[in-house]
């Protein structure tokens, strides 16, 4: 019953940031930037690499490892956060219209710039190069 309690405020606690995120940005710029769980899965994947390529540690070094990797990350995603801004929602014009202003601009490059992490899906059965895989169920 614990571990089911640290798991509700664990994925609530997630949700609540996503809202945050959100409200807040669309509070201050009035646009719904559909980017925010694009950076989150870059941290996350950013977090997981780099913690992946530091390797085994002593358990004496865990926690300030831990503390560097998640400066790293955070460094890491806010380097994409400044560069999806400057990039695709500005358009790297150097024009500095305010968001609210570009109209359906900066929402097409919010919502686009999930293409750039998200891939190709190939549709069922079918692998990436296009051939059909084989079934996992005989005959079928």
């Amino acid at each position: 019953m614990t571990q089911l309690i640290w798991n509700g405020l664990f994925v609530g606690s997630f949700y609540a940031l996503v809202a945050l995120g959100y409200s807040m940005v669309y509070g201050i710029i009035k646009l719904l930037n559909f980017a925010h769980g694009d950076l989150y899965m870059l941290g996350a994947f950013a977090g997981f690499a780099i913690l992946g390529a530091v390797g085994g540690v002593s358990s004496a070094m865990a926690l300030p490892l831990l503390l560097a990797v998640l400066l790293a990350t955070m460094v890491v995603t806010g380097l994409a956060g400044v560069a999806l801004e400057s990039d695709i929602l500005y358009g790297g014009s150097g024009d500095d219209t305010p968001y609210r202003d570009r109209g359906i601009d900066a929402l097409i490059g919010g919502t686009g710039s999930g293409a750039l992490t998200a891939g190709r899906d190939p549709g069922p059965g079918r692998q990436r190069d296009g051939t059909h895989a084989e079934s996992a169920y005989p005959g079928t």
